[in-house]
């Protein structure tokens, strides 16, 4: 074998082990990035996983807050209304109580303002609630005041009325409307019978002279 035929086989060698090389190469590069694109697909999925959990956590979080919103007005309202109901009861039963009272109250209005006078001799705040002449049963026979005012809402009321300084107001109010009352009544009793006026006026016939006849 001359020099060039081995030059030649050693060339063709060397062209081999390169070409093989080259393919080695080029299956590595498609399986790494199969790899890769492998790698990175899963990462896109646990991220869309990941913003959907997200969402949904909001959203849970959402509907939970606007519940607690939703039972915390209801509750609000209903507070509301059981409290307009229970001032509108005892709106009623002061004035159920003080209608009551009053007629046995307004006579003694004078022994009621002497009793609520420093008293001589006492310290302190002295609340007096037997009045003079109203311990006997001589009356209309609807009791004694006394035993009256130490019922639980007629005390209540009565030192409800002389801590807030409201008994003076109360008086009055009661006074006004009693007297408009009693002059609405006046005037129904001085107001003329329509039919009584009209049968007591008698109509007039038109006197004719004797010049206008002739």
């Amino acid at each position: 074998m001359t020099a060039q035929e081995v030059e030649k086989a050693q060339r063709e060698q060397r062209l081999v082990v390169i070409t093989a090389e080259q393919e080695a190469q080029k299956i590595r590069i498609s399986e790494q990035n199969v790899v890769e694109i492998d790698v990175f697909r899963r990462r896109r999925q646990a991220e869309i996983a990941r913003q959907a959990a997200e969402l949904e956590a909001e959203s849970i979080r959402t509907l939970a807050d606007a519940n607690k919103y939703k039972m915390l007005a209801e509750a609000q309202s209903k507070q509301a209304l059981i409290e307009a109901e229970n001032a509108l009861s005892n709106a009623n039963r002061t004035a159920d109580l003080i209608k009551d009272l009053w007629p046995q109250l307004a006579p003694q209005l004078p022994y009621i303002l002497q009793s609520l006078a420093p008293q001589p001799g006492v310290l302190g705040d002295a609340k007096i609630y037997a009045f003079p002449g109203l311990n006997s049963n001589n009356g209309n026979g609807t009791g004694d005041i006394s035993k009256l005012m130490l019922s639980t809402s007629g005390l209540t009321l009565i030192n409800s009325l002389l801590d807030e300084g409201k008994l003076g107001t109360l008086i009055q109010q009661v006074k006004t409307a009693l007297n408009s009352e009693e002059i609405s009544e006046t005037k129904e009793e001085e107001k003329p019978n329509v039919s009584e006026v009209s049968s007591t006026v008698t109509p007039q016939e038109p006197s004719i002279s004797t010049e206008e006849v002739s």
